[in-house]
């Protein structure tokens, strides 16, 4: 049984990336993505979701702006990624 479950609640703007966010960060390619720190992938096409147990939202999750992550590629290798603004999610 849940006790005080939290629904909804809206992450604090603190830089630090959790669920409920959204993450720009700059891929070492250069390429630069923002994506939407979330198990929902339906958001109407504004922005695209990272599942938080994915191998990049679990590098992003607990980062901060500035911060530089590696994750795990398919097959073998590392990426990575520079946050550079995280921020609440607007719909």
């Amino acid at each position: 049984m849940l006790f005080d479950p939290v629904i909804g609640r809206r992450p604090a703007d603190d830089g630090i990336a959790e669920p409920g966010m959204a993450v720009t960060v700059r891929y070492d390619d250069g390429g630069l993505e923002t994506v939407l720190l979330s198990h929902d992938d339906d958001q109407g096409g504004t922005v695209t979701a990272c599942s938080p147990d994915s191998p990049l939202g679990r590098a992003l999750h607990g980062a901060r702006e500035g911060e530089y992550v590696r994750y795990p590629l398919p097959g073998d290798g590392t990426g990575g990624c520079l946050l550079l603004r995280v921020a609440p999610y607007n719909r």
